[in-house]
């Protein structure tokens, strides 16, 4: 009988212990999950459950809780993890200009030309070249709007997607 009840007791344990009690489906559950676990074991937890495709479309929308999202999933040791984030700030860019900026100086795990850049899903020069025009309208739209809290933050974007663009056309 002693036995039994360490066992239960045991199984309760672990039970009540197991980090996908609490779901990753929302960004306030993945922030409290990343303060009690850490970065790596959510992003390896996002990649069993296949919510990182979920995650990433979220980033790429530009939504300002899953851009805080992205930037402190970022640092993990999941490559793979870490390249669609990079893509899907790309994207956000475009939807979200000043945040994205604002989050790349604050935050500095990341550069400008890392985000300032054509995402490798991105393959026919036609695509580059829509994509490459829709982010120079995006960022001259907020220049031109008067925010001059991102102004530097915005030229250095400029200035590597005409790097990229004289590279690649």
């Amino acid at each position: 009988m002693r036995l039994f009840t360490q066992i239960l007791f045991l199984s309760c344990i672990f039970w009540i212990s197991v980090p996908s009690i609490a779901g990753l489906s929302t960004y306030a559950e993945i922030m409290q999950q990343v303060q009690e676990r850490g970065v790596n074991s959510v992003v390896a937890e996002l990649g069993e459950s296949y919510e990182s495709e979920k995650i990433v479309g979220s980033i790429a929308a530009g939504d300002s809780e899953w851009l805080q999202v992205a930037f402190i999933l970022f640092p993990n040791i999941h490559p793979k993890f870490s390249k669609q984030i990079l893509e899907s700030l790309s994207f956000a860019l475009i939807n979200n200009t000043i945040e994205v900026l604002s989050l790349t100086e604050k935050h500095r795990t990341l550069v400008f030309s890392d985000i300032c850049n054509i995402p490798p899903s991105i393959v026919s020069p036609a695509q580059q070249k829509s994509f490459i025009n829709n982010m120079v309208s995006s960022l001259n739209k907020v220049k031109n709007s008067g925010s001059g809290k991102n102004r530097d933050n915005i030229e250095m974007c400029l200035w590597e997607l005409e790097r990229i663009y004289g590279d690649y056309f």
